[in-house]
């Protein structure tokens, strides 16, 4: 299976999805994503996913939900995959919800990786 055609199935998930470069942007946003946490794509393409699951700037005034750096980013970029795990992430508006997050790694489309 290409890198394109688990980024569609993702993108058509029925479940929020959302997905990540090894810098921690955020890449992919689906539209049940939008429910669920809020955030339009376009809100929240290009920037860093602690920033945007940590909800508006009021609300990161509290210990961060997830972090720059966080384990699940540095196992992947090792090349292995975090056991999956719930996290406390914040809608657009603030409010505090519970998600289950199951790490997965795509093959890089940008260098050829299979």
């Amino acid at each position: 299976m290409e890198p394109r055609d688990i980024l569609e199935m993702l993108i058509a998930s029925p479940d929020g999805t959302y997905a990540v470069d090894t810098e921690q942007r955020v890449f992919l946003w689906n539209a049940s994503a939008e429910r669920a946490l809020g955030w339009k794509a376009e809100e929240v393409l290009g920037k860093p996913c602690y920033q945007v699951l940590a909800g508006p700037a009021a609300v990161r005034k509290e210990a961060l939900p997830c972090t720059r750096d966080c384990a699940p980013i540095q196992q992947a970029r090792r090349g292995s995959v975090a056991p999956a795990q719930r996290l406390l992430a914040f809608t657009r508006e603030g409010t505090p919800r519970w998600i289950s997050v199951t790490h997965v790694l795509v093959p890089s489309m940008r260098c050829g990786t299979r």
